[in-house]
């Protein structure tokens, strides 16, 4: 399984649902989920067949009017 994470700045659950909503429709092999907890509102996409399109999933996120940064 392939793991990234990414800073945003989604800050509502609401928001959350339909952004990892979208994905999973968009991009079924994927699971995703938004921390809010977390102060950088991390976004986490998992995929168990270790394929993640990193710059896909960035102008995705980006197209849908929320920041988005790639954490290390």
């Amino acid at each position: 399984m392939k793991v990234e994470v990414f800073k945003t700045n989604i800050k509502t659950p609401q928001s959350a649902n339909i952004i990892t909503g979208l994905m999973h429709l968009c991009f079924p092999a994927i699971s995703a989920n938004v921390d809010l907890d977390d102060s950088d509102h991390v976004l986490r996409v998992a995929s168990e067949n270790n394929e993640i399109d990193e710059t896909l999933l960035i102008n995705f996120v980006r197209n849908l009017g929320f920041q988005i940064n790639r954490l290390n």
